[in-house]
C-alpha cells in the first residue's frame, strides 16, 4: 500500500478501489441471518462498467481477512463500511493510496491499475457541463483516483443506497441510527458500493449530496440488485442483467425487473457445479482403484484427482499407479525400441504419461530407466506429427506442464508453427474438413495457452474462440461429429480457463440458454455420480447413460473450472505441484543388449553418476557391485570427465569392489561438465565359460552400494555421501552365434542439415572380431564401424544413416546381414569431419562453417561425422561439442544415447 497526503476536497468523499480479480464463493441464499457484506466497484460515470463485481462476504471471511493486517476479531457491531472495505483489498491484493488509518480516519485516494483507458461519459454528464470523451483533464499516473480527467472527480460509496455523510471508517453497518439513514433495508445484508464521481461532487450519480449541484438524474436504488447478483450461481441470467447494472441512469423499474430474473426460481433441481465436482471425483476414486497405463485405464482419473486435490501427491493412490506405471513403462520402452518412445507412430502416449506423472509430482524424466520427454527431441517432430494435429498438441501441452527442457530447443516452436499452419480460414481447427470442430479448436487453444505472448499465437487465439462462440449452441454446449456431448463443451471449458476467460460468465459464451458450465451440469446423472456423453441415444450411446470418457473429461474440466475460480493454476500448469527434493545423486549401470555365450566373450559395464556437487570435496568413491560367477573384470578405467584419483579394485566370490582415489596427494575427485548422467567407471568383463542357452539367457550386474567420502571422520554425518543405488541394475541378454541388436540415435529434425526422413542406428553384433566388414541385405545401407562405440559397449557396433521409416526390427535380424572377418569395415569416428584420422580445431570449424553456409545437406557420413551431439540437427552445438571433446576429454552426446 502507498500512503499520500491528498485529499478530496469533501471530507463526505471517501475512495476505495480496486483491481485484480479474485473470487470469494458466496453461498446461494443461504441462512437469511446470516450477517453478509456485499462489496463492489464501478466507474460507470467513465463508462467503464462494473471494475469488480458485487462480491459478498460473510463475518468469519471478513475476520479472516482482515486478520492478515492485524485486525479484529471483530463482531457484527464493530463492522464498518471501512473494514469491510479493508478486508476487500485484501482478498484482491488491491494497491491503494489513502491518508488516516481504518480504525476512524481512512481516506482512499486512488486505486492502482483500475483504469480500463477508454472513456464513454454518459452524455447526462457533459450536458450537464461535466466533461467529455474528448475534453477532460486525463489521467496521468497508473491510479484512479482524485482529480483524474475533472477537479471534482473521486470515489465515493454508498451502504444500502445510502450515500454516507461520514468517513467509511466511521460508519458501522449494524448501528441503528445510521441504517435508519439507508433508503434499502436488505435484512442482515449491506450492500457497499463504491462509485467513481466524475462531476457534480455525486450528482452524476443521481445523487444530491448537500454540496451545492442537485443530482442530474433521480438515482435508482440497486442494492437489492447487487445483493442479488452476488447470491445468483445462474451464468445466463448474470449476463442478462448486466445492462442493467452497467447503466448509470437505469430506471427503477429496469432494476426491479433485473432483480426478479435473478431471484426466479427456475433452476429446478439442477446440480451446482461443486457438488457435480466432489461426488464425481468421490465416485471415480471408489471405482477406478487400480489405475495404470492408457486412455481408458484411470491416466485421466488420475490427473482429475491430483489436480482436483482430492487425494495429496503422496498418497497410496498415486504411490501404487507410479509403481506400476514404472514396470509398464520399462516393458513398453524395450519393446517399441525408439529413444523412451512408448508407440512407434503415437507420441501422444508419451504426452498423456507425462500429463499424469506431472499432476502427481513424479519426473517423466526419470521413469523405470526411461526418460518420456527425451523421446521428443530423440525421436524428432517427424514422431511427433504422425498422428497429424493432435502430435504437436498434447506434446505441447505435456512439455509445458512443468516448463521441461529438451536437448533439441526447436521442438516446441515446430510444434506451434504446424498448429498455426493448420488453421482453418474461418478460424479454428480440426483433423478434417473445413468447418472448425469444437473438440479440435478447443485443445488446440489449450496447447497454446503458453504462447499468448507470440502475437500470431494470439491473434489465431482470437480467432478461435470466436469460432468457438459462433459454433456454440443456444443452451451453451457443443456438438461434434454429428451429436451433442458433454466431452465438446468440457474442452472447450478447460480451454477457456487456460486463457483466463470465465466460461461462466463471459458474453461470447453466455448465450439465452446457459454457459458452457450450464449446459455441463445438464449431463452430470446424480444417481450414477457420472456424466452421460449424449442425452439423446444416438451412435451407439444410450442418452443419459453414465460414461466413463465422458466422466473423465467433465471432472477434469470442472477441476479447471474450480481452479479458475480459486485463482489457482490452470488445469495443465502444473509448476504449483511440489516435488519431493530429489535423493541425491543416484547410480546407475548399463550392459550391452546382447553379447555370444562364448568363453572368452568380453564386454563392459558403465557405472553412471546423476550429478556432482564440485563443491562437496569429496576425496574418495567405493562401490561394490554382484557379478555373475561365470564373469570376470579384466580391468576397470574411469570415464573421461573424471579426475583426482586412482582406481584399485577386486573380485572375489561374485563382489567387485572399486576405489578410487588420490592416495599420495589427497586431492578431490572431480567430475567436469554439466551434462549428467556422467559415465564414471567403465569395467571391462569377461564370460569365464561357455554358458548354456538354447535362444537366449541372460546375465545381470547390479551396484549394490557407493559412496562418495570427503573426510575419514566417521562421527561426521556430512563425511560421507550415500548414492543411491536402488534402480542400479542392469541385465544382457546371452545369445548363440552372431547375433544383432539395432538403436535409433536421432532423426533429422528437417531444420539444420538434415531432413526429416534419415535416421541413425547403431547396430552391435555379438561374436563377430571388432572391425570385420558386414553388408546389410543388398548393400544399399553403408554400415561404418564405430571404434568409439565398439570400445566403450565391449561389443563389434557400426553406425549406418537409414530412411526414418525404417523398422529397427530389421536391424536385429541376422538374416538381413553377410559378414566377413578377413575383410575390415570401413571405419568411422564422430567428430572427425575431415576424415583425417585427428579430432582437433579444423574439426570444429568445419561443424560451423557447414551450419554458417548451410547450402547442400551433406552426404549421410557427413552428418554421421559431424552430429556429434545426435539432436538430429548439425549447427554450432556440434562445434562446441568437438572442442570440448578434443580440450577437456568429454564424451560426445551421441555416444551417451548409445551407451545409455
Amino acid at each position: 500500500m502507498k500512503n499520500t497526503g491528498k485529499r478530496l476536497l469533501a471530507a463526505v468523499l471517501a475512495v476505495v478501489m480496486l483491481a485484480s480479480l479474485s473470487f470469494v464463493a458466496f453461498a446461494a441464499q443461504g441462512d437469511d441471518d446470516e450477517f453478509k457484506v456485499v462489496v463492489s466497484m464501478e466507474g460507470l460515470t467513465l463508462g467503464q462498467g462494473l471494475y469488480y463485481e458485487p462480491q459478498a462476504y460473510t463475518l468469519d471471511e471478513i475476520n479472516a481477512l482482515l486478520s492478515q493486517e492485524g485486525y479484529g476479531p471483530l463482531d457484527r457491531s464493530e463492522v464498518t463500511a471501512g473494514l469491510a472495505t479493508l478486508a476487500f483489498f485484501i482478498d484482491h491484493n488491491i494497491d491503494y493510496t489513502m491518508t488516516g488509518d481504518w480504525a476512524d480516519t481512512a481516506y482512499v485516494s486512488g486505486v492502482k491499475d483500475i483504469d480500463k483507458g477508454y472513456l464513454d461519459i454518459p452524455s447526462v454528464i457533459t450536458e450537464n457541463g461535466g466533461p467529455s470523451n474528448d475534453e477532460n483533464d486525463g489521467n496521468d499516473d497508473e491510479y484512479l483516483g482524485e482529480f483524474d480527467y475533472n477537479s471534482m472527480s473521486g470515489w465515493m460509496i454508498t451502504v444500502n443506497d445510502f450515500m454516507i455523510n461520514v468517513g467509511c471508517a466511521s460508519w458501522y453497518l449494524e448501528n441503528e441510527d445510521q441504517k435508519a439513514l439507508c433508503p434499502s433495508d436488505l435484512g442482515n445484508t449491506y450492500v457497499v458500493r463504491w462509485q467513481f464521481t466524475l462531476y457534480g461532487y455525486g450528482a452524476d450519480l443521481g445523487v444530491d449530496t448537500g454540496w451545492g449541484m442537485p443530482a442530474y438524474f433521480e438515482g435508482a436504488k440497486k442494492a437489492e440488485l447487487y445483493a442479488a447478483y452476488a447470491n445468483c450461481t445462474d451464468a445466463a441470467k448474470k449476463a442478462q442483467v448486466m445492462s442493467v447494472m452497467e447503466n448509470l441512469t437505469a430506471t427503477q423499474d429496469e432494476v426491479d425487473a433485473a432483480v426478479a430474473v435473478l431471484t426466479a426460481n427456475n433452476g429446478g433441481d439442477k446440480a451446482d457445479y461443486k457438488t457435480a465436482l466432489n461426488e464425481t471425483m468421490a465416485q471415480l476414486a471408489a471405482t477406478v482403484t487400480e489405475p495404470s497405463f492408457g486412455t481408458g485405464a484411470g491416466e485421466w482419473t488420475v490427473l482429475s484427482l491430483a489436480r482436483g486435490n482430492y487425494y495429496p501427491t503422496g498418497d497410496k493412490y498415486f504411490a501404487d499407479y507410479y509403481s506400476r506405471i514404472e514396470q509398464t513403462v520399462k516393458e513398453k520402452a524395450a519393446s517399441v525400441n525408439l529413444n523412451g518412445a512408448l508407440h512407434k507412430v503415437k507420441s501422444t502416449e508419451n504426452s498423456r504419461l507425462i500429463m499424469a506423472l506431472s499432476a502427481i509430482g513424479k519426473d517423466p524424466t526419470k521413469v523405470g530407466g526411461v526418460d518420456l520427454v527425451g523421446a521428443y527431441s530423440a525421436n524428432g517432430f517427424n514422431w511427433i506429427k504422425k498422428q497429424g494435429l493432435n502430435g504437436p498438441v498434447f506434446a505441447l501441452i505435456a512439455l509445458d506442464t512443468y516448463n521441461y527442457k529438451t536437448s533439441d530447443a526447436t521442438i516446441r516452436q515446430q510444434c506451434v508453427n504446424y498448429i498455426l499452419a493448420a488453421e482453418l480460414s474461418g478460424g479454428g481447427w480440426a483433423l478434417s474438413g473445413t468447418a472448425a470442430d469444437p473438440d479440435m479448436t478447443a485443445m488446440t487453444l489449450q496447447a497454446l495457452a503458453h504462447y499468448a505472448d507470440n502475437a500470431d499465437v494470439k491473434a489465431a487465439a482470437e480467432r478461435g474462440f470466436a469460432a468457438l462462440s459462433r459454433i456454440q449452441k443456444d443452451n451453451g454446449g457443443y456438438a461434434s461429429w454429428g451429436s451433442v456431448n458433454s466431452e465438446s463443451i468440457a474442452q472447450v471449458i478447460v480451454a477457456c480457463t487456460a486463457w483466463g476467460i470465465d466460461p461462466s460468465t463471459d458474453s461470447r459464451f453466455v448465450k439465452s440458454g446457459g454457459s458452457p458450465i450450464d449446459a455441463l451440469l445438464e449431463f452430470y446423472i446424480p444417481d450414477g455420480k457420472g456424466f452421460a456423453h449424449v442425452l439423446e441415444t444416438t451412435g451407439g450411446y444410450t442418452g443419459g447413460e453414465v460414461n466413463a470418457m465422458a466422466t473423465d473429461q467433465a471432472c477434469y474440466a470442472l477441476v479447471a473450472y474450480d481452479r479458475f475460480v480459486n485463482n489457482k493454476n490452470a488445469l495443465y500448469d502444473m509448476t504449483d505441484v511440489v516435488r519431493p527434493k530429489p535423493a541425491g545423486i543416484s547410480a546407475s549401470i548399463c550392459l550391452p543388449a546382447e553379447i555370444s555365450n562364448k568363453k572368452g566373450t568380453t564386454f563392459n559395464a558403465i557405472v553412471s553418476v546423476s550429478d556432482w556437487d564440485s563443491e562437496a570435496g569429496w576425496k574418495l568413491v567405493d562401490a561394490t557391485l554382484s557379478v555373475p560367477e561365470n564373469v570376470t573384470v579384466t580391468g576397470v578405467t574411469v570415464g573421461n570427465r573424471v579426475s583426482g584419483g586412482n582406481v584399485m579394485y577386486n573380485l572375489d566370490n561374485g563382489k567387485l569392489r572399486i576405489v578410487y582415489f588420490d592416495a599420495e596427494k589427497n586431492s578431490t575427485v572431480e567430475v567436469s561438465g554439466t551434462s549428467f548422467p556422467a559415465e564414471f567407471f567403465i569395467i571391462g568383463l569377461e564370460l569365464t565359460d561357455d554358458i548354456s542357452v538354447k535362444n537366449k539367457g541372460e546375465i545381470t550386474v547390479s551396484i549394490d552400494d557407493m559412496n562418495l567420502k570427503k573426510s575419514s571422520d566417521e562421527s561426521d554425518d556430512s563425511a560421507v555421501t550415500v548414492v543411491n543405488t536402488a534402480t542400479a541394475k542392469a541385465t544382457c541378454d546371452v545369445v548363440k552365434g552372431v547375433s544383432f541388436t539395432a538403436k535409433c540415435l536421432y532423426v533429422g529434425d528437417g531444420v539444420d542439415l538434415i531432413s526429416t526422413d534419415k535416421m541413425a542406428v547403431a547396430v552391435s553384433a555379438t561374436e563377430l572380431e571388432n572391425g570385420s566388414q558386414i553388408s546389410y541385405k543388398d548393400g544399399t545401407v553403408k554400415l561404418h564401424y564405430s571404434r568409439l562405440l565398439s570400445e566403450k559397449l565391449g561389443v563389434c557396433t557400426y553406425v549406418a544413416m537409414v530412411s526414418a521409416d525404417t523398422d529397427l526390427g530389421e536391424f536385429a535380424n541376422a538374416a538381413n546381414y553377410t559378414y566377413d572377418e578377413n575383410e575390415t569395415a570401413d571405419a568411422l569416428d564422430f567428430g572427425d569431419t575431415n576424415s583425417d584420422g585427428v579430432i582437433n580445431a579444423q574439426d570444429a570449424l568445419n561443424a560451423a562453417n557447414a551450419w554458417l553456409r548451410k547450402t547442400d545437406a551433406p552426404d549421410d557420413e557427413s552428418i554421421l561425422r559431424t552430429n556429434v551431439t545426435g539432436d538430429g540437427r548439425i549447427n554450432t552445438s556440434d562445434a562446441l561439442g568437438i572442442v570440448e571433446n578434443f580440450v577437456n576429454g568429454d564424451d560426445f552426446g551421441v555416444v551417451a544415447k548409445a551407451a545409455a
